[in-house]
């Protein structure tokens, strides 16, 4: 990324911080950091005194401007939406926070609308990237796995309400694992499921799908288990 970029980051909460420790850590960039709460903004404003901040007209408006370079950290009902804007905003480069949608016909519409707008669009499945990942990966390249496991779990107290009746909130079990099987294969290779057990559904009212899982399969020729359970 040049030093001389334009960067609109979308989003105010902790992962937008993140990505600004980032972004001054290690580009000269111009950072507008946009938002809908104005007094979100201007604590960013106060925190991080260098950027410059941009309260996003409503949902399904233009952006009225344009940038080198983004990143969406806003709330899984607002990423599609604002992955939309950025890509007709002729953003050419876009850095989109989890699962982008669970909707496949919408997730389809927006990877036509970015081929047509020349516009390169990553998902941040960011683990795979972690320091302690890469080391583990070299030592596999000479040492290869006999085998995996992993689980993980769901802070549902923190959940935003406006989720709840979100497409990507009612399927939060996914949304939320994406980036977990992402390094499992990013580490061993394509993962397939050879068997699994759900729980039942309604153990919690907003979500649909259950919300433990476990299961077992193969990444490459690698066995894994892995295993959740938000109650």
């Amino acid at each position: 990324m040049s030093k001389q970029q334009s960067i609109l980051l979308i989003g105010t909460g902790p992962m937008a911080a993140e990505y600004l420790k980032i972004l001054f850590a290690m580009t000269e960039a111009t950072v507008t950091v946009a938002g809908r709460d104005d007094g979100r903004l201007a604590g960013v404003q106060t925190a991080f005194p260098r950027v410059e901040t941009f309260r996003l007209p409503p949902q399904g408006s233009a952006l009225g401007r344009t940038w080198d370079a983004a990143i969406i950290a806003s709330g899984i009902p607002d990423l599609a939406g604002d992955l939309e804007r950025c890509i007709t905003s002729s953003i050419s480069q876009v850095l989109v926070e989890k699962p982008v949608t669970t909707d496949l016909a919408r997730l389809k519409r927006l990877a036509e609308l970015a081929g047509e707008k020349g516009a390169r669009v990553r998902v941040a499945t960011n683990r795979r990237h972690y320091g302690s990942i890469r080391k583990l990966k070299s030592i596999l390249a000479g040492e290869p796995a006999l085998g995996a496991s992993f689980d993980f779990t769901e802070w549902l107290t923190r959940v935003p309400k406006a989720w709840e009746t979100h497409e990507g909130g009612q399927r939060l079990a996914l949304s939320n694992s994406i980036h977990v099987f992402d390094t499992v294969e990013h580490l061993l290779g394509p993962f397939k499921k050879e068997a699994g057990f759900a729980g039942e559904r309604g153990a919690v009212v907003w979500h649909p799908d259950p919300v433990v899982f476990f299961g077992y399969g193969k990444a490459g020729s690698t066995p894994v288990v892995y295993g959740t359970s938000w109650v």
